[in-house]
């Protein structure tokens, strides 16, 4: 029988005070939609509060841009971030595991087998059966669950959320608490008007736009909802039909900077000026 959120969150808490995590997990996330949840998991692995400086010793991997595979050289950089051992809890993040070949899960055998107890490893994959047989014996296996977004939204909009910011939030977080989370204190109502703002002034070219990063975004980033963020982001310029433009392109190759522990600021403002300043 599949688990809802909270089971899992729940089994994760009892895990870690009985002692008995795994160190080697592989996630089903068959709709790639469940980001927080998989935030939540990791805050609970890693003992992270907020913006702890736990939470940046989680490392992630995923395809490199232009390639299709998660290469060799790619495992064995992360695989040095892990040789030293520390006091603090390591994570790395595996995203679209089934890209792993039989070289590149090879290479990451010997830490799933013999990891020190400090550091664990989760490979997040759409199905099990796409996930190599080596890796798939070797982890613990998670089936987080889906919901769709229409039942987010009737959901959302029987709990009094307009209509556009109810389909907003579904196309960033796949539950209704994770929903109501983001609505506290209006923090996703002022995000979603300061991004829209923000697209605005992009899409006019203006150098002002770098500016109202510091004014109206900086007050409302969080390092813990950096997804949601940029995701918001994206879905608000696809909105404004800035599609097949320079600056989805530039935006979308700012944002991944993110997995390696850019500031928010720094991205933002880096987006601002390059797409002021493109042909």
């Amino acid at each position: 029988m599949a688990q809802n959120q909270e089971q899992i969150l729940n089994n994760f808490k009892q895990q870690k005070r009985n002692g008995k995590l795994s160190q080697a997990y592989l996630f089903i996330d068959a709709k790639n939609d469940q980001q927080a949840l998989i935030k939540k998991i990791v805050d609970i692995l890693s003992d992270n509060q907020d913006t702890s400086e736990d939470y940046y010793n989680v490392f992630n991997l995923e395809v490199e841009e232009g390639k299709k595979i998660i290469s060799v050289d790619q495992v064995r950089n992360l695989m040095e971030e892990f040789q030293n051992k520390t006091k603090v809890v390591k994570i790395a993040i595996i995203h679209e595991a089934e890209k792993l070949n039989p070289s590149s899960s090879n290479a990451l055998l010997k830490f799933i087998e013999t990891p020190d107890e400090n550091q664990i490893i989760i490979f997040i994959a759409k199905s099990e059966s796409s996930v190599l047989s080596t890796i798939r014996s070797r982890t613990q296996i998670v089936v987080l669950p889906s919901t769709s977004k229409e039942e987010l939204q009737a959901s959302l909009v029987n709990d009094g959320v307009s209509v556009e910011e109810a389909e907003l939030l579904s196309k960033v977080v796949s539950d209704l608490d994770a929903a109501k989370e983001l609505q506290v204190d209006g923090w996703f109502f002022n995000l979603k008007n300061a991004l829209t703002h923000f697209s605005n002034l992009l899409s006019s070219k203006s150098y002002s736009a770098f500016y109202e990063v510091e004014k109206s975004l900086v007050p409302l980033f969080d390092n813990t909802r950096a997804y949601v963020i940029n995701q918001v982001f994206v879905e608000i310029l696809k909105d404004n039909l800035i599609v097949n433009t320079p600056i989805l392109d530039i935006t979308l190759r700012e944002l991944k900077k993110i997995n390696f522990n850019v500031p928010l600021q720094v991205i933002y403002e880096s987006i601002a000026l390059k797409g002021a300043s493109h042909d």
